[in-house]
């Protein structure tokens, strides 16, 4: 009757641990659904620490954001600002930071810096500038940034534009700059957002775009002691989309009636992770259960042959 007891607890404690993902995905699926804010197009990421926002850009006027996430570790949903107007603000000034005679130094992007601080601008010094700008991206590619390397990259593009033979000020081309990099999407940096080690989590984020609430889809984030952030299932920024053929039948849906469709697989799926899992440990479970308990009948005979030796 123990062994029961226990085999039952054991069981019950497994499903609560595999399951766990799934029961934190419905919870914030029900808190996301109660939400009317606009969908926003799938979230991309990139450099493997950022989430880039496609409908998103630096210039508009306003723009705040709050990340709504839940883990499998409390079960609690929490909410957080990632994202102030102060901030949004403070990107073109950071992004100038890049032109700058102390970054040259420290970069060794000296070509980069004449571009932008002198008025004018010949075929050296623009050859420089590009081989410069590439060597940078390459380099930071492999290092921990604070900015997307898409950004770098306009950089470029902005060089690019301006051309060999420019006669622009230094301010107008930091202002062409500017006007450039806040056409990009508006970026977030996945460490900077508070996610307690060894949980897996789902967030989405609901922004404020010029007075009107915008809401991303649900993302799953792990964090792991050894190998960090893990974003999942999120496209590459700046690849090319697949085009898939869809069937006349499936064209026919509706998106109401395709999302039900969705749900309904990903709850079967779900479901039948959930089951197979238990099940596995049952049978697991039921065979250790057995193996002990003959083990014990085979040492009660002996007992008892023994005692009548």
């Amino acid at each position: 009757m123990t062994n029961v007891f226990s085999v039952t607890i054991l069981i019950d404690y497994l499903k609560l641990v595999y399951c766990a993902e799934g029961v934190t995905y419905d919870l914030i699926k029900a808190e996301y659904d109660l939400s009317e804010a606009e969908q926003l197009n799938p979230t991309e990421q990139t450099d493997g620490n950022f989430l880039v926002f496609s409908d998103i850009k630096y210039d508009n006027s306003e723009i705040s954001a709050v990340i709504t996430k839940i883990n499998t570790e409390t079960r609690k949903i929490e909410k957080e600002d990632i994202i102030t107007e102060e901030q949004v603000n403070a990107f073109p000034n950071k992004l100038i930071t890049i032109v700058t005679d102390e970054y040259a130094e420290e970069n060794e992007t000296e070509g980069i810096s004449r571009v932008f601080n002198s008025a004018e601008l010949d075929e050296i010094t623009y050859d420089e500038a590009i081989d410069q700008i590439n060597e940078l991206v390459e380099r930071k590619s492999h290092e921990e940034n604070d900015m997307p390397l898409y950004v770098l990259k306009e950089v470029k593009n902005t060089i690019v534009e301006l051309g060999k033979e420019c006669k622009f000020t230094p301010e107008k081309k930091k202002e062409k700059l500017e006007a450039n990099c806040e056409k990009l999407p508006v970026f977030i940096q996945v460490k900077d957002i508070d996610f307690t080690e060894n949980a897996i989590y789902h967030v989405y984020i609901t922004f404020i775009v010029d007075g009107i609430e915008k809401k991303t889809e649900i993302i799953k984030v792990a964090r792991d002691k050894n190998s960090g952030l893990k974003i999942f299932d999120l496209r590459e920024y700046g690849k090319k989309k697949t085009t898939k053929k869809v069937s006349k039948k499936e064209d026919s849906k509706t998106p109401k009636l395709l999302n039900q469709e969705k749900k309904q697989k990903s709850t079967s799926l779900k479901l039948l992770i959930c089951g197979s899992v238990i099940l596995a440990v049952i049978i697991f479970v039921v065979v250790l259960f057995i193996t002990l308990t003959s083990k014990e009948n085979k040492y009660s005979q002996l007992d008892e042959s023994a005692w009548n030796l």
